[in-house]
């Protein structure tokens, strides 16, 4: 069971690591310590000290060692149904080959007596027969019809065995892709399946983990070693409900995104910022905003006043000429929309999509700063 690795001892994974012996060849002394029986001592040889792991379950108190296993509750539905396909065949076998009556005359000798009863079992295999003149030979039929009830027997012994077995009959007898009590019942099969392996876990951390913890490790922390039965969760799934918790406000950690979705993962920088705009003959509005003390608000004001004061001069010059030579307030409005698409707002326009863009990258920076 165990071999050196360096200094340390380990399973011999070489010889099968742990492998598993009959029980049949183990026992227990009045002390409840292992014993294996042997033929110079039938009633068990003492065995040394953590080499033998021994798991034991299903008793309801501390002086069972052998615990209570499946077939404590098994035994009579298993009974019952090699009874009922034992008188099953019999009955089978009634319709199939009727019993052959044979019957002599008052005063037969033994000897035909067991001539007749020879033809009469030769009735199973040949398809003709002979008997003495005077001899009488003919079929019973079995009168009595129906099933017998031997399926419904049959059945419900299976039925039993599957629930003591599995705790449910959903994953045996079940309809495929049934909705309702078949799913309930398939949650009910991973709960047995979890909590024995749960008790096969806790048997193994209180022994062989122990022990080699304590051999190579003396002092240190035990480990755990658990079986993890619960179904992988849906990437998808886990996806959808983290883009939900992102919106939230929300972000998640890189340990979670390796632990979660494996892989290898890096953090991603934050997008690179477009390059600004320019203005004819003004250059760039501005190299950076990274400097700017206040909100967003408190930056891009004062630029777009600047930038955007020749090309608003233009127009209003253009305004204030359409002003002059109106004689009357209908006049001018006339004179006003008749001359919109011809105001110089090009200039204004390039100078509005920068003041645009700026305000954009200024609330980035806004944002990055609050984060």
């Amino acid at each position: 069971m165990y071999a050196v690795d360096g200094n340390l001892i380990v399973l011999d994974t070489t010889r099968g690591g742990i492998r598993v012996r009959d029980r049949r060849r183990f026992g227990f002394a009045p002390d409840m310590s292992l014993r294996l029986k042997t033929s110079s001592k039938p009633l068990g040889e003492e065995l040394p000290e953590k080499k033998f792991w021994h798991f034991a379950t299903g008793s309801d108190h501390d002086d069972e060692p052998y615990g209570l296993g499946l077939a404590h509750w098994l035994y009579w539905p298993v009974f019952f149904k090699r009874s009922g396909v034992k008188f099953w065949l019999i009955f089978l076998e009634k319709y199939g080959m009727p019993t052959a009556l044979g019957k002599y005359q008052p005063g037969a000798s033994k000897t035909d007596q067991d001539k007749l009863l020879e033809a009469l079992g030769a009735i199973q295999t040949d398809s003709a027969i002979i008997i003495p003149d005077g001899m009488t030979a003919e079929l019973l039929e079995a009168t009595r019809g129906g099933t017998a009830d031997y399926t419904a027997l049959y059945d419900r012994m299976d039925a039993a065995i599957a629930r003591a077995t599995l705790g449910q009959t959903a994953s045996t007898q079940g309809t495929p892709g049934k909705l309702g009590n078949d799913d309930l019942q398939g949650d009910v099969r991973d709960d047995i399946v979890k909590a024995d392996a749960d008790l096969i876990c806790m048997s193994f951390n209180a022994t062989v983990v122990k022990w080699l913890t304590e051999w190579n490790f003396p002092g240190a922390a035990l480990p755990q070693v658990w079986r993890k039965c619960e179904d992988e969760e849906d990437a998808n799934t886990t996806a959808e409900r983290d883009g939900k918790i992102v919106q939230m406000g929300f972000k998640p950690t890189l340990k979670y995104i390796q632990d979660t979705y494996g892989g290898e993962w890096v953090e991603a920088g934050p997008p690179a910022a477009p390059p600004l705009l320019t203005s004819p003959g003004k250059g760039r509005l501005r190299e950076t905003f990274a400097p700017a003390p206040a909100g967003g608000g408190a930056f891009v004001e004062p630029v777009l006043d600047t930038e955007a004061a020749d090309a608003w001069a233009a127009v209003m010059a253009h305004v204030e000429e359409l002003v002059a030579k109106a004689d009357s307030m209908a006049a001018l409005q006339a004179a006003l929309l008749s001359a919109y698409d011809g105001l110089p707002l090009e200039d204004l326009r390039k100078v509005m999509a920068q003041g645009f863009q700026v305000a954009v990258l200024a609330g980035m920076a806004d944002a990055n700063a609050g984060s």
